[in-house]
């Protein structure tokens, strides 16, 4: 069985898409805020939240997974596959919001 040109093409084009390195957007959080407060992604990129604060914090969204308990310096990342926008705050602190907006 002979496949199409158009076939290979497709299936060269989907490999690249799937095979691309996904972008990673970082936020960091320091004197009790989410700097910057607001990122904008691509479907398949991930986030990654640094707590550059002095005390504990724990990231928490509206749908899927929370941070858990996130130590000064530590780091926590979520990747997002689907288009969006995702509201997070801090569990222990709900004054401290986030937003991302993934395309």
């Amino acid at each position: 069985m002979m496949l199409r040109r158009s076939h290979i093409l497709a299936v060269g084009l989907l490999s690249c898409f799937l095979l691309a390195p996904a972008n990673r957007t970082t936020v960091s959080i320091k004197d009790l805020q989410f700097s910057p407060g607001s990122v904008s992604i691509d479907a398949g990129d991930s986030v990654v939240w640094t707590n550059q604060d002095d005390r504990d914090h724990k990231i928490v969204f509206s749908e899927g997974p929370s941070s858990g308990n996130l130590k000064p310096r530590q780091t926590w990342s979520r990747r997002f596959e689907k288009s969006g926008t995702f509201n997070y705050s801090c569990e222990y602190r709900p004054r401290m919001k986030g937003k991302v907006v993934v395309k």
